[in-house]
């Protein structure tokens, strides 16, 4: 790596390394980078959420450092997209600004999450990918950057189609719009660093991920993730491996991995209930207690929206012109807060079946009250069991500052938890503690932590990866591949983690 050196990025969200090295002999683009990697996997962070993990890929900072973490509860009035609120903490922050600031000239094309663009040292063209949540929008800096297409082109498809089928070859048709810009851009500017950033594979393994073959889907349907990673390989890493010359590092990476959204539950309120730890304002099972009709009247509803796409296409709809509307649901709740000690917090406020999550603990907690609390529900919680045998479901649990530091670990619950994937947490309490998913139909697909992606390739050279990456070793790595080593400017939670093969 020299100050001559080139990279070129390629950033795929939700590319997961177990179906890459699954389907690998079918993807001639793909598998020949990987022959020229010692390894394809990188952990992401906590939690796998897109916009928490690119900012921690653009930044090399873990979320309690740079922010963009959105955890939702029954106490504090959520809103849908919040966390679109905190773009600010990355402008100046990203890679390509410390590769700017060392004169390396960036072209950065459709960064997750970084809407608006800021002024940097090249060019950028940004986007709202969040279709569904707001109004679709473009920009570039400089302002009077031709695109040579309608913006309209490379709008993103829907997260919530009411016939999901029908995505299929317009998610299609916006890749190849995406790579025609983004080539145009890769042959007409000059460029240090070249990032392209693609979203349509998320949402389609959301969608489609109960069809795979492993899962019993409809026939006609199951191979549509595996047709998906054929079309990148082909039309995206094809298109763009043809400009990689001795000069240019060539990388491909993803914020988390994928697999399928857990259809059993475990409703942890209902376990803190159990505990002593979390009280009801339920009395009665019957519509005469408003805060049991409430309940009902909230399930029932989130049962319709997960099994009728349109109504939930309409709920869409609604949050997106209306998004503090998300906190009547969270705060609608039959908790009484008076008499309750600790209680859930996830990133959806239940409306998806989450393996992980955390729990808030009340405060005005003494000190040592609160570290004892604390300490008791970590232990209750490594206790919980499958109902059907004497397995632990609970994968890890811990303190939050156990796992991060940083001036944002207040946006944490106390405790955070992962539950093992075939599980989800629940938010139900006065009834059982066991359960099923009512939501699982709608996005099937769910983000996994163990499985992001990282390839590093050159054509001539071989790159050995000193350790398993994880999400914040990306910038520095990408900084070192430009000859950046001695920084100045900024410290990262991660390190440069390549190395060539001294033997190629």
């Amino acid at each position: 790596m020299t100050s001559k050196t080139k990279c070129l990025i390629i950033g795929i969200d939700g590319l997961d390394a177990d179906l890459l090295s699954h389907f690998k002999d079918q993807l001639p683009n793909f598998n020949k980078l990987m022959q020229k990697s010692s390894s394809i996997r990188m952990t992401s962070v906590f939690p796998p959420d897109s916009p928490t993990a690119w900012a921690s890929i653009y930044t090399g900072l873990n979320p309690a450092k740079h922010g963009v973490v959105s955890f939702k509860d029954s106490r504090t009035r959520s809103k849908v997209g919040e966390y679109l609120d905190y773009v600010g903490n990355i402008v100046g922050r990203a890679f390509w600004d410390y590769a700017g600031r060392h004169n390396k000239k960036c072209c950065i094309i459709f960064p997750h999450l970084a809407y608006p663009p800021w002024p940097i040292n090249g060019i950028m063209v940004s986007r709202t990918t969040e279709v569904d949540l707001r109004k679709f929008d473009l920009k570039t800096y400089p302002t009077n950057i031709p695109l040579g297409c309608n913006p309209a082109e490379v709008m993103p498809i829907t997260s919530f189609p009411s016939n999901p089928y029908q995505i299929i070859q317009p998610t299609k048709k916006l890749i190849l719009n995406e790579v025609k810009l983004g080539l145009r851009f890769l042959n007409n500017y000059d460029w240090n660093l070249f990032f392209i950033y693609f979203s349509s594979l998320d949402n389609i393994q959301h969608v489609f991920w109960n069809e795979l073959e492993n899962y019993g889907g409809d026939k006609k349907y199951k191979s549509t993730i595996f047709n998906f990673y054929r079309f990148y390989d082909k039309y995206v890493i094809g298109k763009f491996l043809k400009y990689i010359d001795e000069n240019t590092v060539f990388i491909v990476l993803s914020d988390h991995g994928h697999g399928l959204r857990p259809c059993k539950l475990v409703n942890i309120n209902e376990f803190l209930a159990r505990a002593g730890l979390l009280k009801v304002k339920i009395k009665r099972h019957n519509f005469y207690d408003p805060s049991y009709t409430m309940e009902f009247v909230k399930k029932k509803t989130t049962k319709i929206i997960s099994e009728k796409r349109i109504i939930a296409k309409m709920a869409s709809k609604f949050l997106s012109l209306f998004p503090q509307a998300l906190g009547i649901y969270t705060v609608s709740s039959p908790i009484d807060w008076e008499n309750t000690v600790a209680y859930l917090a996830d990133c959806s406020a239940g409306l998806k079946a989450y393996s992980y999550a955390g729990i808030k603990v009340q405060q005005g907690l003494s000190p040592s009250l609160y570290e004892k609390t604390r300490q008791s529900i970590v232990n209750m919680l490594k206790q919980i069991k499958n109902p059907f045998s004497s397995e632990k479901i609970v994968e890890w649990v811990m303190k939050r500052e156990d796992l991060y530091k940083g001036p944002y670990l207040s946006k944490y619950p106390d405790i955070i938890f992962k539950l093992k994937d075939e599980w989800g947490v629940g938010w139900e309490v006065g009834d059982s503690l066991y359960g099923k998913s009512i939501s699982h139909k709608l996005f099937p697909g769910n983000h996994r932590q163990e499985s992001a992606v990282l390839i590093a390739y050159h054509p001539s050279r071989e790159f050995l990866q000193l350790r398993q990456p994880t999400l914040t070793d990306v910038a520095p790595t990408i900084l070192s591949l430009l000859g950046i080593d001695n920084y100045n400017l900024h410290t990262f939670d991660g390190e440069n983690i390549l190395r060539y093969n001294s033997q190629t």
